[in-house]
């Protein structure tokens, strides 16, 4: 076991692009810093309101989580990780994910409104891939926020591993909600 994490932490850099197999810290970790630009900004619907708000509603923003950030929320591990299409020519080790969901109970992360927003998974279907499943649902823990990650999975890596090839990420909060376009991968 020792000889495989020495070879992952090995490889990584190399390859880059699965956060997923990163090993986990046990270490307590600060919270990543809220100055991450966000990624996308939507508003309530209609969509002839896209950066409008009213007093009633707010804008969803999405951030999003470099290594760093990742390593600092102590979210690195075995899990599924979400970036958006833009984001695929980046190289692996610069690539920003939106999304970070680990094997452990509660342990979904996202960057909403500048703010580290934790969920639970409340319901899952489908094909099953390293402790995910195709769709699932997620909500905040104060239980203001509902994700919806819905994905198709593609080929199997070389690190054991799965290309996620496409899907959906929907996030609603009050009346609020946008839903974006995602690729990723997941592993361990």
């Amino acid at each position: 076991m020792m000889k495989r994490l020495v070879w992952l932490i090995t490889i990584l850099p190399v390859v880059g692009g699965l956060s997923a197999c990163a090993p986990k810290s046990t270490q307590s970790r600060p919270t990543a810093s809220p100055a991450t630009t966000p990624t996308v900004v939507a508003s309530p619907s209609p969509p002839s309101a896209v950066g409008a708000s009213s007093p009633q509603t707010q804008a969803i923003a999405i951030g999003n989580f470099g290594f760093a950030d990742i390593e600092a929320l102590g979210a690195a591990g075995c899990g599924m990780t979400l970036w958006l299409p833009e984001d695929a020519t980046r190289r692996g080790g610069d690539r920003r994910f939106i999304l970070l969901n680990g094997l452990e109970a509660d342990s979904m992360v996202m960057k909403l409104n500048g703010e580290v927003v934790r969920f639970r998974r409340t319901a899952a279907s489908g094909n099953e891939f390293y402790g995910q499943q195709t769709s699932q649902t997620f909500v905040s823990h104060d239980g203001n926020i509902t994700a919806q990650v819905n994905v198709t999975l593609g080929q199997a890596g070389e690190i054991e591993s799965v290309a996620i090839q496409g899907g959906t990420l929907r996030v609603a909060q009050g009346s609020a909600s946008v839903e974006v376009p995602v690729l990723g991968d997941a592993g361990c």
